[in-house]
């Protein structure tokens, strides 16, 4: 435990104060294809169990949001 701490108090946080937050860009890009986020979704299959059509509304809301939906293989 003692050599974690001391591991741990070697390493500092810089604050990230004074800098312009005022444009933000969460863009990114995958594949060679820019996305506004830097988020996707993928159906994972067990959805389902809570509604019988959630992998149909988690597809929606990810259109609705331009958020890529990973299809399942």
């Amino acid at each position: 435990m003692r050599a974690n701490r001391q591991s741990l108090d070697t390493v500092k946080i810089a604050p990230g104060m004074l800098r312009d937050v005022g444009k933000r860009d969460l863009s990114t890009s995958f594949l060679g294809q820019a996305l506004p986020h830097q988020l996707m979704l993928c159906q994972i299959g067990v959805l389902e169990m809570a509604h019988r059509e959630a992998d149909l509304a988690v597809g929606r809301a990810a259109a609705e949001c331009n958020v890529p939906d990973i299809p399942d293989a």
